[in-house]
């Protein structure tokens, strides 16, 4: 098949994957031996008629061009001419079909799933900010924090893609999410990034807890985590694994930058993004106690509320100030193509690399979850993400631009620290 009849494919790929007996049309290409009876059961096998379409037509895709000239005369003889109109427009005995109609023609059906088949890798090319969203210009009824410094933030990514002596798979393309992670902050400039490869669960532990334990001149706007590997559940918990097949828990992980715990980021707005499977289908775990903590016992009461009275200190919730996203919802895989990266990560670099000079990062999470609403992969399995806030405000970026004696200045670069 030529480039322009896949390109045609792919531009009318919702219409395709929303009609109604393409068996038959598969079996005309039986017929024509350029597909065996085999396949073609396996395709429609489903009970979900438009993921049967998807895996179908994803295999015409690499067919010659007989597959494409005969997809055309089964539309025609089967009365969707005008779908027929559009991928040949120019074809014989077809009369031309005029596009702009598309758009107000209300017999065209909704749009749904897409199937990208590019094995390009995205190409980060930020939009820096002009002027700070983090204001009540911008924000009039609702809290935000201030991210102008140019100190702007600290970044820890940790990226488990060997798993020695395990069960687990190479995760093929994550070397791909990092590449992008890493140019997104550069572009972004006024971020200090480290990054970790392939450690155990006992070495993840360590790295984070001396991350979030880091000294107070290295003090920043912003802290994001980004830890991808692959995943599952455990007594109700998203566990990510070392390279060894050993695992921590996400809970524990937040559980090291507490305020009490992190006074780096006492205050400060903590991201944390876990590209990672969750596991069986189960209800997310519930961890909320009064005071996000250990409740005091009375004499300790009596004794905070003296050293309230006493002492010029500052109150603060144990846990506050997180934004959390994961990748998949609980009980599902999330996907990974091995030339783009993760489909999460990567809509995560496309997303904050358009539009953070605009949106919040809360929002940016919410567009993130639209790109994936409408992607499919060749097995026609799809999926969603999450995101919870605990105690977060609007948080936005401000890529490119930093506050120096009142006035709007430029960053030059970030810095990059690996090992």
């Amino acid at each position: 098949m030529q480039d322009a009849q896949r390109e045609l494919l792919n531009r009318y790929w919702n219409q395709l994957m929303n009609l109604t007996e393409v068996h038959t049309f598969a079996n005309t290409l039986v017929a024509k031996e350029i597909f065996t009876q085999r396949e073609i059961l396996d395709f429609f096998a489903g009970h979900n008629e438009q993921i049967n379409n998807c895996r179908f037509f994803n295999s015409l895709l690499d067919k010659d061009a007989t597959a494409f000239d005969t997809l055309l005369q089964w539309l025609i003889t089967t009365g969707r001419d005008r779908l027929a109109r559009k991928l040949a427009p120019g074809g014989p005995g077809i009369t031309p079909f005029r596009e702009p109609n598309d758009e107000h023609d209300p017999s065209s059906p909704i749009e749904t799933f897409s199937f990208d088949k590019s094995k390009e890798p995205l190409k980060i090319n930020v939009q820096l900010a002009t002027e700070f969203r983090d204001s009540i210009k911008f924000n009039p009824n609702l809290p935000f924090y201030s991210c102008r410094s140019s100190k702007r933030g600290r970044v820890l990514i940790i990226n488990n893609f060997d798993f020695d002596g395990t069960d687990h798979k190479t995760r093929n393309g994550a070397q791909v999410d990092q590449a992008n992670l890493l140019e997104l902050f550069a572009q972004m400039g006024g971020w200090v990034v480290k990054t970790k490869n392939n450690k155990t669960a006992d070495e993840m532990r360590q790295i984070l807890k001396s991350f979030a334990k880091e000294k107070r001149e290295k003090r920043c706007d912003i802290c994001f985590v980004f830890i991808m590997s692959h995943g599952s559940e455990e007594l109700k918990e998203t566990i990510i694994y070392g390279r060894d097949g050993t695992y921590l828990s996400t809970s524990d992980i937040q559980s090291y930058f507490t305020n009490e715990k992190c006074p780096l980021f006492r205050g400060k707005p903590k991201v944390f993004i876990y590209q990672v499977c969750r596991g069986n289908d189960i209800d997310l775990p519930q961890t909320f106690t009064e005071f996000d903590g250990k409740c005091k016992n009375k004499e300790e009461q009596q004794q905070a509320m003296s050293n309230s009275r006493n002492q010029s200190i500052s109150h603060f919730r144990p846990v506050e100030d997180m934004l959390i996203g994961y990748a998949t919802m609980q009980g599902s895989k999330a996907h990974r193509d091995p030339y783009r990266g993760t489909w999460y990560i990567e809509l995560i670099c496309k997303y904050f690399m358009q539009l953070a000079h605009y949106e919040s990062v809360d929002n940016l999470l919410v567009k993130v979850d639209e790109g994936l609403r409408t992607r499919m992969s060749e097995y026609g399995t799809v999926q969603t993400s999450e995101h919870i806030s605990k105690g977060f405000k609007k948080l936005y970026l401000n890529p490119g631009i930093f506050e120096e004696n009142g006035k709007v200045s430029k960053f030059e670069s970030s810095v990059i620290e690996s090992n």
